[in-house]
């Protein structure tokens, strides 16, 4: 049992690492990210604060929900999200700003951006396969649409679509307002839509295929 554990702690870690990694290159691509990380590095732009710290203070606002909602039924291992989340934001921010190979990585070429996308979604689909297998605690942004689907009877997808529109709609409304740069809800948005839950589903049957 302490074997089977130490193996699922190191899973989780490892899938954070790619997953921090598949979207330090999807915001590298500079065209389109996802809901949350979009967001986030608007919010950053806004700020003028590193994108993971951004990420990580979104992800306080969507622990902080769980909580309020859940109340009595909220579980203390959950609390391990907010550990999760900064070590999360941490490397988000070491692969943006301290990996040169990353940081440095940045091109006007349509074919290279779209390419440096692709193989982020990828990295970040294997990630989230990895701390998913895990099964030890939720993101807070993955933990509060699980809330949301048990607490209101809404269906997990549904939830999950609704809440991802919302923080596009956001992200659209500080570009417009603020006239920051669009480089976050662009083509590369759909792209992740479409993809990333297929790629997900695909390494999570290679990793346990017996489920």
């Amino acid at each position: 049992m302490q074997r089977d554990m130490k193996a699922r702690i190191l899973t989780f870690i490892i899938g954070i690492l790619f997953t921090a990694l598949g979207l330090a290159l999807i915001v590298k691509s500079a065209i389109g990210q996802s809901a949350v990380s979009g967001l986030a590095a608007n919010v950053a732009f806004l700020g003028q604060i590193k994108t993971g710290t951004a990420l990580l203070a979104l992800n306080i606002l969507f622990f902080a929900a769980e909580v309020m909602i859940l109340r009595r039924r909220f579980k203390a291992l959950q609390l391990l999200q907010l550990p999760a989340s900064l070590g999360f934001s941490v490397l988000v921010n070491f692969f943006l700003y301290d990996i040169p190979l990353v940081a440095n990585l940045a091109s006007s070429n349509y074919p290279v951006q779209f390419v440096i996308l692709l193989v982020g979604v990828v990295v970040m689909a294997l990630g989230i396969s990895l701390f998913m297998e895990a099964q030890l605690v939720y993101m807070p942004y993955e933990g509060l649409n699980h809330v949301l689907h048990e607490t209101f009877d809404v269906p997990f997808g549904t939830a999950r679509r609704n809440f991802d529109l919302g923080l596009v709609l956001i992200s659209l409304l500080l570009i417009l307002f603020f006239k920051i740069p669009n480089t976050t809800v662009r083509e590369g948005t759909l792209i992740l839509a479409v993809l990333m839950g297929t790629l997900t589903n695909f390494f999570m049957k290679r990793l346990n295929p017996g489920k």
